[in-house]
């Protein structure tokens, strides 16, 4: 909040900027294990929808990206630490999560970041206040 604080000024007296701040699917439906996120970040997102009527009508997008799970550091500790609960090995949980996601698999971070460049990008100057979900179709809700 601090730092879109800090820089929004500055991008709405230029008449161009972006901001893209990165969350979780648990701004949509709660994550087991995350109780701390699950409750945190639906609220930041209320500040990014927030922020994105204070900048549109300057050319300043604001914008969330969700990411489900993807094979990142943070998502090898929720491994990690689902093995230590349960026994399980890596493969069983990757496996067990995987089923959980339509597309059958965790995202690459490439993915993600592709999201993240165009977001940032002119070619996304109509999309603001959003959050848009990276997870594979893993999210129930309709939203």
């Amino acid at each position: 909040m601090r730092i879109c604080r800090l820089v929004m000024p500055g991008m709405m007296d230029r008449g161009w900027g972006r901001i893209v701040q990165i969350t979780s699917v648990s701004v949509l439906q709660p994550v087991e294990n995350l109780l701390l996120s699950s409750v945190l970040r639906p609220a930041a997102h209320a500040l990014i929808r927030n922020l994105a009527l204070e900048g549109a009508s300057t050319g300043v997008t604001v914008n969330s990206v969700a990411p489900g799970y993807h094979t990142t550091s943070a998502v090898d500790r929720l491994i990690a630490k689902k093995v230590a609960q349960t026994g399980c090995t890596r493969d069983d949980v990757l496996a067990d999560w995987s089923r959980e996601i339509p597309l059958g698999r965790l995202g690459d971070p490439d993915e993600l970041a592709a999201l993240i460049v165009f977001l940032m990008s002119a070619r996304a100057g109509y999309i603001t206040g959003q959050c848009i979900v990276s997870d594979g179709g893993w999210v129930k809700g309709t939203f």
